[in-house]
């Protein structure tokens, strides 16, 4: 709503702790708010534990729990204003931070050998942000891996949420709503029925298994349990020998980003009987990061804008910016409507690479507007075999 408010503690940092959360509150309240990154490091370098015999020790803050705190975002703040200020540089900059804050501290007393050590909180910052080299900014959804990884949850967005607008056109079926699969007996068929679906969501797991040797000679073979998430529920999927050679590279360091998973749904069979039982299961043929799945079954991109809005200059002068920084091989076009029902359709020079930082920020700019894609009807990009088996 605007307000502010602790969306998180810090303590709940991996690698902060409690004691760290509390020097940065304690500080704060003491010297007023932090200035910057580099304003930050030189205040806190000065915070040491002090023992029950009133010895002080080491600092309380260092390099791992920086890098923990630029990396789920605890200084985002401080790029509000610059967007050419961002996770990555922090990150990458930590050591730097150190150095130039060590520098500082022998300023100010020659004698001592570290800033951490002796660098009294009162001390005035010389050192700015600016000094701090840029870098590429890391993909959304390394910051949402971040986040997942040292807090546990996604803070600042969920990696389904760029590609909301265009999940419903490239999924055949919501897991909490199968297609009707009909059983063996209605149909009079010999073999369960295979219904070909696609699937796009979030991978929370991936647990590679060994299958069992059918023949003296022959070797163990991995295969994998996937676990789907399409934020309505979750859904398994088997990934055997096959199918999982060709993606075993990539797909197990996929975990907690959006994929996309094509292959086919059937009632599950009893092992001993093969005979037909309720559940379903699903095989996988192809998977894809969501991206790539995009490009490979989407026919294009659209935006549909209203000629009478005031914002439309706005709203096309940014779609192109975002589509010419962008480029790709999935074409992109903006559906004009007028007030008397007449529609025309812009076609955007060049293809958009459909990442998901450039469609949450074609979400920004439409988003009162409606947007998606026009997917193909190919379930498949490369046609499984007419009678596949086990994949």
């Amino acid at each position: 709503k605007g307000e502010k408010a602790i969306r998180y503690g810090l303590a709940g940092i991996k690698g902060v702790g409690g004691g760290v959360a509390d020097a940065i509150v304690a500080e704060r309240e003491k010297n007023g708010p932090y200035k910057g990154f580099m304003d930050f490091c030189i205040r806190l370098g000065s915070v040491v534990a002090v023992g029950e015999d009133g010895k002080r020790g080491s600092p309380l803050i260092n390099k791992r729990a920086l890098e923990h705190l630029a990396r789920c975002g605890a200084f985002d703040s401080f790029a509000a204003a610059d967007p050419s200020f961002h996770r990555a540089r922090y990150f990458n900059n930590v050591e730097f931070a150190i150095k130039r804050a060590v520098g500082l501290a022998k300023e100010k007393a020659s004698s001592q050998a570290s800033f951490f050590d002796v660098l009294d909180a009162s001390v005035e910052s010389t050192a700015s942000d600016s000094e701090l080299a840029d870098c590429p900014r890391w993909p959304l959804m390394e910051n949402y891996r971040a986040e997942r990884e040292y807090m546990g949850i996604y803070l600042t967005g969920h990696p389904l949420g760029a590609f909301e607008h265009v999940l419903d056109t490239l999924s055949t079926f919501k897991i909490d709503s199968p297609p009707e699969i009909p059983f063996m007996e209605e149909v009079n068929s010999p073999k369960p029925l295979r219904v070909p679906v696609r699937l796009g969501g979030l991978l929370k797991s991936c647990q590679v298994r060994m299958s069992k040797p059918k023949k003296p000679n022959e070797e163990p073979k991995p295969w994998a349990i996937l676990m789907i998430d399409d934020s309505r529920s979750e859904m398994e999927a088997l990934a055997f020998a096959k199918t999982y050679a060709k993606m075993a590279d990539w797909l197990p360091d996929a975990v907690e980003t959006p994929v996309l998973i094509c292959g086919e749904l059937m009632h599950r069979t009893n092992r001993e009987t093969q005979a037909e039982e309720a559940g379903l299961q699903f095989f996988v043929r192809e998977a894809y990061a969501l991206s790539e799945g995009i490009c490979r079954f989407a026919n294009s991109l659209y935006v549909d804008f209203v000629y009478e809005d005031p914002k439309l200059e706005e709203k096309m002068k940014a779609i192109a910016t975002l589509a010419a920084g962008n480029p790709g091989s999935i074409p992109m076009h903006v559906n004009l409507s007028y007030a008397n029902g007449t529609r025309v359709k812009l076609e955007l020079d060049g293809g958009v690479n459909p990442t998901a930082d450039f469609l949450g920020a074609i979400g920004k700019v439409a988003i009162k507007d409606k947007w998606g894609m026009d997917a193909k009807s190919d379930i498949f990009a490369e046609p499984p075999p007419k009678y596949p088996g086990r994949n």
